[in-house]
């Protein structure tokens, strides 16, 4: 809840490899960028037991773009998923087709409201995680999914103290900001989340 950091690895040797690929190293997310996508559409009154079809299809606005599943997914294109199933199943037709209906720049807004400040690029692949940020900034975002819809800062000193005792820094307070959603959505969120931990 407060953003206190337990452990932190930041490689696999330091005296072989002085990077830290939990703060400085920035890569595309990936499906974790995923529940961002649904908490917007929470957001803004889709139900969780709504229902899209899986299929692909083309968004000539896009240059012709079709994103596609992998996997077994192939095999199921004409099947509707829920939210809650397309999240726990990854589903890359569904994610991008959720994008659409609440809009880019919605989601970037969620975004926001839950702490990232990576650029983020205004395409529907943003859906897929095209998106480049630290670990440390999406792992600041998720914390709203556990804390009531608060995101905490991540932070790892809670003070400094000499050899004598005397405190060199302490921080005034941890920073918590402001609610990234309503605490429906984080609820909803959470049990969606839960599905996918099989």
């Amino acid at each position: 809840q407060s953003g206190a950091i337990k452990a932190y690895v930041g490689g696999i040797n330091f005296e072989h490899f002085k990077y830290d690929h939990v703060s400085v190293s920035k890569r595309q997310v990936g499906s974790a960028f995923k529940p961002i996508v649904y908490a917007t559409a929470l957001e803004y009154g889709i139900d969780p037991c709504a229902y899209y079809p899986v299929k692909e299809i083309t968004y000539t606005n896009q240059k012709n773009w079709t994103p596609t599943n992998g996997g077994k997914q192939e095999t199921d294109r004409h099947l509707n998923y829920s939210l809650e199933k397309a999240l726990s199943e990854s589903v890359n037709t569904i994610a991008v087709k959720v994008l659409e209906d609440v809009g880019i720049d919605a989601v970037i807004s969620q975004a926001r409201k839950m702490g990232i400040t990576s650029v983020l690029p205004e395409v529907p692949s943003l859906a897929l995680g095209t998106a480049e940020m630290s670990m440390l900034e999406l792992i600041g975002a998720y914390t709203s999914f556990a804390n009531e819809g608060h995101v905490s800062k991540p932070f790892y000193i809670t003070k400094i103290e000499d050899k004598f005792g005397t405190i060199i820094y302490e921080p005034a307070t941890t920073e918590t900001l402001p609610e990234a959603f309503s605490k429906e959505t984080r609820q909803l969120m959470v049990e969606m989340m839960k599905s996918n931990m099989k």
